[in-house]
């Protein structure tokens, strides 16, 4: 009862509130002063539209900074699209507008963006270059440069052209009046496209790299790589040319190479190839003319000549597929292993096509399969040795001239492969 009484008089009882903290409500004196942001501050790039022109520009960046389109730019004959006067650090965001040119011709003598002088760290994205009667992005001389989701359309010369240490990503050129893409040294190209072009479809410089890029239907070769660059997951198809044209130490890999006026792979020394394929090319599938190519579980088919061919020494050929070629399925020169490949009904278009050909001396040919081609092996020079093969329904397994030294053959083994020659070659 006690306990009742004294909370239901506390409850009667008012507390005062503490003090609530807050502003003054009155104004201070003085001017009001603006808090919002100013329009550089909002849009700190400036656009192109905004920037004058010269003769032979119609708009220049004479600034570092950063710029942007607001609408399409038109070209005029012997008048550039955007002239990059200032060194570098100079960024275009074509905002998905387009620098255009008139006629199928494009518009004569005109750029669609020059580096006028020598400079770095330029990039351009997002937007179309069509009908540029000259180079359409032409970056010749900026190291460092970007050029990212750029579409290139009907310029009268090149289609994208950078300098050293440069990236070209995600960019397509159609009918290029030159090459495609050309990039000097250390340039990386990733998911690009080059089709049409008047000469190559890629032309890259030195330490290059490359990957899922696509080269069609150009007028010379689909790729010219330097030496020690690089492709990987790249394909060429219906070049005039070569599919892929690369110097020494170019390292190829999961490439493809189809319907090429010439050979779908040509390459000096030193290629490295891994799980590449060429087929239904007019000569060669690969053509190796320097010494000490290394090719690993490549596929050449259905190609006019030779499906892979090395004419130097010191090749080394592993667990390849070449089979239904016009020629040989492999042919080597001197001082190579052929060795885990799988070589079959190979001369489509000669009467002599060998399953392998060995050119020159001192090869060998060690644990490969050879099906239905006109002969198995064909040794013309001395010295070389054929181990350890099998041969099914070739008319003549092995064609050797005097002094080489083939493997006893056990002809048709039966079911318990009595022969006691762990070197001897089978034929059934």
């Amino acid at each position: 009862m006690k306990i009742t009484l004294l909370v239901t008089a506390l409850a009667g009882i008012a507390l005062p509130l503490p003090a609530l903290a807050g502003g003054p409500l009155v104004p201070p004196s003085g001017p009001t002063t603006a808090i919002y942001k100013s329009l550089d501050e909002v849009e700190p790039r400036r656009s192109v539209q905004s920037l004058a022109g010269t003769s032979n520009g119609v708009h220049v960046i004479n600034q570092p900074g950063s710029y942007y389109l607001t609408g399409d730019i038109a070209l005029a004959a012997n008048k550039h699209g955007i002239i990059i006067s200032a060194q570098g650090n100079v960024t275009i965001d074509l905002n998905g507008f387009t620098i255009k040119g008139a006629g199928a011709a494009g518009t004569p003598g005109a750029r669609g963006i020059w580096l006028g002088t020598t400079g770095y760290n330029v990039t351009i994205k997002n937007g179309i270059v069509s009908g540029a009667g000259s180079d359409a992005v032409a970056l010749h001389g900026a190291a460092s440069a970007r050029v990212e989701s750029v579409q290139v359309q009907n310029a009268g010369g090149i289609g994208i052209a950078v300098g050293a240490h440069s990236i070209i990503k995600d960019c397509i050129v159609s009918q290029a009046g030159a090459e495609g893409i050309v990039a000097q040294d250390r340039a990386i190209i990733t998911g690009t496209i080059a089709n049409g072009c008047t000469l190559d479809g890629f032309r890259v410089g030195p330490n290059s790299q490359l990957t899922a890029c696509n080269a069609d239907n150009n007028a010379k070769d689909g790729f010219d790589l330097a030496t020690s660059s690089s492709a990987t997951g790249c394909n060429a198809r219906d070049n005039t040319e070569n599919g892929f044209l690369v110097l020494d130490s170019v390292t190829l890999t999961g490439c493809t190479a189809a319907g090429s006026g010439l050979s779908g792979f040509a390459a000096r020394a030193q290629l490295h190839m891994t799980n590449c394929t060429a087929h239904s090319n007019t000569v060669n599938g690969v053509t190796v003319t320097g010494s000490g190519a290394m090719i690993t579980g490549t596929t050449s088919y259905a190609n006019l000549q030779t499906g892979i061919k090395s004419t130097q020494d010191a090749a080394t050929i592993t667990d390849c597929s070449t089979y239904s070629n016009g020629k040989d399925g492999i042919d080597v020169f001197r001082l190579s292993l052929v060795t885990g490949c799988n070589s079959s009904r190979n001369g489509t278009i000669s009467p002599d096509g060998a399953g392998v050909r060995l050119s020159s001396e001192a090869n060998r040919v060690d644990d490969c399969m050879f099906n239905a081609n006109d002969i198995g092996v064909v040794a013309a020079a001395t010295g070389n040795m054929v181990t350890r093969n099998s041969f099914t329904f070739n008319p003549q397994a092995v064609v050797a001239a005097v002094g080489n030294n083939v493997a006893a053959m056990v002809t048709v083994p039966g079911q318990n492969f009595t022969s006691t020659n762990a070197w001897a070659n089978l034929a059934h």
